[in-house]
């Protein structure tokens, strides 16, 4: 059943109809740094929309820490609820993805889920490309654990691995936009998560200032939803690490 919502007034006097999703989970969107037209459309196109795929990104390497990350002893080791080291590396990692879609699924059981695990560049950006084209111009989730890798860099990147995880490789925020599309949802679960909600906020404003210049308000198509729009959500703020208490598990999802 959808939430009620206020009716909107348009330029020009005509009243947007009801709907609850967008609502829901952005109430500020009049405060956006976007112009009336882009967010009149947006606001029409966003009553219906849903979040049909999810993307989930593991970057864990079980067993080998990454060289910026000092662990006291004893301290928190769970992610989803499993300790990782109580089973083979391969198995760990397997067992953590089958959690987290799973918890996932008890929020939206219908959605399509698609997990890579401790993947390279070109396979994180297959899935991605993969998802927003059959998903069209609904919403994508994007879930990233990044427990297993160094924190991201100010540059806006975070880390995934080569083909052989004898290297950390670098992958730019930009690109995950770029081949996520929108209208999409970002979870960052790692170290200094506020770094990338930082870069994502620069890159989408970037963008938008950009679309404004090339395109009219007017022949605006929902493939261009404005990524300002998208939703970012990090576990920690920008200069914080994830905590060591033992009693707490990595993963809040």
């Amino acid at each position: 059943r959808r939430s009620r919502v206020p009716e909107e007034p348009l330029s020009g006097g005509r009243v947007l109809g009801r709907g609850g999703l967008f609502w829901r989970h952005c109430k500020n969107w009049k405060n956006a740094p976007l112009s009336a037209s882009l967010k009149s459309v947006f606001y029409l196109l966003c009553f219906q929309m849903k979040t049909v795929s999810v993307a989930l990104v593991l970057c864990l390497n079980v067993g080998v820490d990454p060289p910026d990350v000092v662990k006291t002893t004893p301290c928190a080791r769970l992610e989803c609820w499993i300790d990782p080291l109580s089973m083979g590396p391969q198995k760990a990692l397997e067992t953590i993805g089958a959690n987290l879609q799973k918890q996932y699924e008890n929020w939206q059981p219908r959605a399509r889920y698609k997990q890579s695990l401790d993947p390279t560049v070109d396979e994180v950006k297959k899935l991605c490309t993969s998802l927003r084209r059959n998903a069209k111009e609904e919403r994508v989730l994007f879930h990233y654990n990044g427990h297993g890798v160094p924190r991201p860099t100010v540059n806006g990147e975070v880390w995934v691995f080569n083909k052989n995880y004898t290297q950390y490789i670098p992958l730019s925020v930009y690109d995950l936009q770029t081949w996520m599309g929108s209208p999409s949802i970002f979870v960052y679960d790692c170290s200094n998560a506020g770094l990338v909600v930082k870069s994502f906020k620069q890159f989408a404003l970037q963008r938008e200032q950009e679309l404004e210049v090339r395109t009219p308000c007017h022949g605006l198509a929902t493939a261009w939803l404005p990524f300002a729009f998208s939703l970012g959500r990090a576990v920690r703020r920008a200069g914080q690490s994830c905590g060591g208490r033992r009693h707490f598990p990595q993963v809040d999802a």
